[in-house]
């Protein structure tokens, strides 16, 4: 299983977005998605 933050290029009015996600991988080798939400940073806060 792999976390990790990934920050968007749109320009925004407000601060970079960072879009956290959460992927596994199954025993037959195929990802998955597992999680998916906005944060502020990639941090164990977020």
């Amino acid at each position: 299983m792999w976390a990790d933050g990934v920050h968007l290029t749109v320009r925004l009015d407000e601060a970079k977005a960072c879009v956290l996600v959460m992927v596994g991988v199954r025993a037959d080798g195929n990802k998955e998605l597992i999680a998916l939400d906005e944060g502020c940073r990639e941090s164990g806060e977020s």
